[in-house]
């Protein structure tokens, strides 16, 4: 996805790109399977980020699905990814979420991968360089940064 900066834009460093997966309440009739079709959520109630908030992984989801032959029934927006796991954990809605949120123990959803690769599938992990940073948070991404997957 591109980025959009402005000539006062602190700098960006990326870290890592994700794939987007499925994220399913257990009871989710696909919650079994080992691959879905994003097409065969068509019919669901999905919960998506708010665009103001995670405006990247929301267009996402909305091109993916629309790539997919579908728009997206949304039943809920959430401004944070504690939202979004909250309404899909609770069996109110699916959501595409980024795959490495499946390392997380997180009862009550099920997170399946997505069989077609699409450039709207994946996302990038990012933070903003900012001079005043507190040093934990600097001490934090240069441990990111050496271990980052490649």
């Amino acid at each position: 996805m591109a980025r959009l900066y402005s000539p006062r834009s602190p700098p960006v460093h990326d870290f890592a790109v994700e794939r987007i997966v499925a994220a399913l309440p257990n009871e989710h009739r696909l919650a079994g399977a080992d691959v879905i079709d994003l097409e065969e959520l068509r019919e669901d109630d999905f919960v998506l980020p708010s665009g103001t908030a995670l405006p990247g992984l929301a267009h996402q989801a909305r091109l993916a699905c629309r790539e997919a032959g579908f728009t997206p029934h949304c039943r809920a927006g959430a401004d944070d990814l504690t939202g979004l796991l909250g309404y899909v954990a609770a069996g109110l809605c699916v959501s595409l979420l980024p795959e490495d949120l499946r390392d997380f123990p997180i009862p009550g959803i099920t997170f399946v991968p997505l069989r077609r690769e699409s450039p709207h599938l994946r996302t990038t992990v990012a933070a903003v360089h900012r001079p005043d940073a507190d040093a934990a948070v600097r001490r934090l991404l240069d441990l990111i940064t050496r271990h980052a997957r490649p």
